[in-house]
This record gives C-alpha cells, structure tokens and sequence, in this order.
C-alpha cells in the first residue's frame, strides 16, 4: 500500500480521486496491456463521473461526510471487479 499510498487526497492536490487512481493502478496490474488498461481506465472514469458528478476529490469531500473516501473506494473495486470479469 505505500507505494500508492500518495494516490489518496488526489495525489496529494485535490484534484483526482484516490480511488479512480488506485482503480487505474490495479486494472494495469492485471491487465498488463497499455491499451486494454487505458480503455478501461476511460471507462472507470466516465462511469465515475456519470454516477458522482465530479472526479476531484476536493469537491467529493466537501460535499459529503467522511465516510465518502471509504463508500467510493469500496463502490469503485466493485465496478473494476464487474469490468475485469468480462475481459
């Protein structure tokens, strides 16, 4: 977890979720393919966008209670599960 542990508070801006980038990392793990991983990630991001509006963890936080961090990141290796299952 260290090694990604700088993902969590949008890398340490604010900006992108934690989760979307942990999401990224793990699906490349398992992928090992540069493009089936940069497709998918596109996919987790938009589908991340359409369900929660915004992917900047700032905005994520501000407007929720500080349960959200743990509630997406569990929601988010949920939707990686379903998506890897059809590959």
């Amino acid at each position: 977890m260290g090694t990604v542990s700088g993902f969590g508070g949008g890398s340490g801006s604010g900006c992108i979720c934690g989760a979307i980038s942990g999401g990224t990392v793990a699906i490349g793990l398992v992928l090992q393919n540069k493009k089936q991983t940069a497709d998918m990630t596109r996919q987790l991001h938009d589908w991340f966008r359409e369900q929660y509006g915004v992917t900047c963890c700032k905005t994520i936080r501000a407007n929720n209670d500080k349960g959200i961090c743990l509630k997406l990141t569990g929601e988010v290796a949920g939707k990686i599960a379903e998506m890897l299952s059809t590959v």
